[in-house]
């Protein structure tokens, strides 16, 4: 089993590879044995890259895939200068369509 410096980084090569979000959640396999969980949130475009990344980077030989709508808010990323510097603020705005 990798250990937790190799998962983190097969975790931070899926998201520069295009993943928008990577989670890893730690649960037992088959007979109990303890593994870790890779939740990969991406675009379709990325996919084969990132189970490239996944097959080369950690002890896995299979990957299911799910395809899953994404709703996302308006966003708009701001600067604002705060007593200890400049800091990126990311501004929502929910417009109900219905």
């Amino acid at each position: 089993m990798p250990d937790r410096e190799e998962l983190g980084r097969a975790a931070e090569l899926l998201m520069q590879a295009g993943a928008f979000d990577v989670s890893l959640i730690p649960v037992f396999m088959k007979k109990y044995r303890p593994g870790t969980l890779f939740q990969v949130v991406a675009p379709l475009k990325a996919e084969q890259a990132l189970v490239q990344i996944l097959f080369a980077e950690t002890g896995t030989i299979g990957v299911r895939r799910q395809l899953v709508q994404r709703h996302t808010m308006q966003r708009e990323v701001i600067k604002v200068m705060t007593e200890y510097g400049e800091a990126r603020v990311k501004v929502t705005c929910w417009q109900d369509t219905t």
